[in-house]
């Protein structure tokens, strides 16, 4: 089996907790060859833990100087290494959100064909064996379906991740840090424009946490037709929404955030004959399954099964998947026109709010 030399931009915590003790794992399919992060004592200690001998603070000198086939994007804002990568000529896995804006996705997306690469998307829940089965469910149905409520309300994290060794320095540096927060509040501007705070706090929630929503919908039902209405209230911090699909369909989207440790995120689709419900664990509890529950009449009878496809991690699946995309040519289950749409969408939540509020949808453009 072919090796992939892959470099890791960002080496925090989803790096820490996930991609580097996975693609260890993978080791006959992954070598891991550099490691790049803008706080030097982070880099050196995680190269350290993982024999890694090449490490960089700037991701442009690892671009130029590293070996590599691959990189994996893990920063805060993704849009600007990943770019460079495919230009650079490496295929790359970028974590979600893939962008901020249109303009940062249309980029990537033509860096990724000119350069031949593989671009994938880090929708690690559409490789989830659990949510895979749940999707099998739903297919003798899916064309009858006219009601799907998907949901993602949370608490903070940090709290999922107290038995985690997740290694943290203070020695970044601050102009840097400073920069980076200054480009990312710049692309948002791009994406929604000059919105109140309430309303750019929305969006970052969408970002940041509606993105796998999204990519699991799109996943289990394609495009939707259109978004019909949105809400946005508590100073951003909840939102709903109405979006119609094919066949008058509609689907009820509400996400949210508390302060306590609960993960409650779940995707039904109710057809006249089957209900299925895909209830998601948090990421952060490695190999916790996905379950999915079934009911039906089934011989004059209810009849509900509880389906539990595997402790597979979905983390490892999905790196799994990008080398396939790498050595056999596979096409990417998430690619990264994928991730255009997906965050036109969040964009579009946007603006079916501003419309409501104003009367004048082009405030959001």
């Amino acid at each position: 089996m072919r090796r992939v030399r892959v470099g890791l931009i960002g080496c925090g915590g989803i790096a820490q907790i996930m991609h580097l003790p996975y693609l260890k794992e993978l080791e006959e399919r992954f070598e891991i060859a550099a490691l790049c992060d803008i706080s030097p004592t982070l880099v050196r200690t995680v190269a350290s833990d993982y024999g890694v001998c090449r490490t960089f603070t700037d991701y442009r000198e690892m671009l130029e100087k590293a070996d590599l086939d691959t990189v994996l994007v893990l920063t805060q804002h993704h849009a600007e290494p990943a770019i460079a990568a495919a230009r650079a000529g490496k295929n790359v896995l970028v974590e979600k959100p893939m962008v901020v804006n249109l303009d940062e996705a249309d980029e990537l997306i033509d860096a990724v064909r000119s350069s031949g690469v593989v671009g994938m998307v880090g929708y690690m829940k559409r490789y989830d064996p659990g949510y895979l089965a749940g999707l099998r469910e739903i297919e003798p149905v899916r064309d009858r379906v006219k009601l799907i409520e998907l949901h993602d309300v949370i608490g903070p994290n940090a709290q999922f991740l107290a038995h985690q060794r997740v290694r943290r320095f203070d020695d970044a540096p601050a102009d840097a840090v400073a920069a980076g927060q200054r480009k990312l509040d710049v692309a948002i501007q791009r994406a929604i424009g000059d919105m109140p705070d309430h309303i750019k706090r929305a969006y970052r929630l969408l970002l940041g946490l509606a993105t796998h929503d999204i990519a699991i919908l799109r996943g289990a039902f394609g495009s939707p037709e259109k978004v019909l209405s949105v809400e946005i209230w508590n100073d951003g911090r909840y939102i709903t929404a109405t979006i119609r699909y094919p066949g008058d369909a509609r689907c009820l989207f509400y996400t949210g955030v508390v302060g306590i440790r609960r993960f409650d995120e779940k995707l039904t689709a109710y057809a006249d004959d089957r209900i299925v419900e895909i209830t998601f664990p948090s990421p952060f509890l490695k190999s916790t399954p996905t379950m999915v529950r079934v009911s039906e009449n089934r011989d004059g009878a209810y009849d509900e099964r509880n389906i539990l496809a595997s402790y597979e991690e979905a983390f490892k699946e999905e790196l799994i998947h990008f080398h396939d995309c790498i050595v056999e040519g596979h096409q990417p289950r998430t690619p990264v026109v994928e991730g255009r749409k997906d965050t036109e969408l969040l964009i579009d939540f946007v603006r079916t709010y501003v419309e409501t509020q104003t009367g004048n949808v082009t405030a959001a453009v």
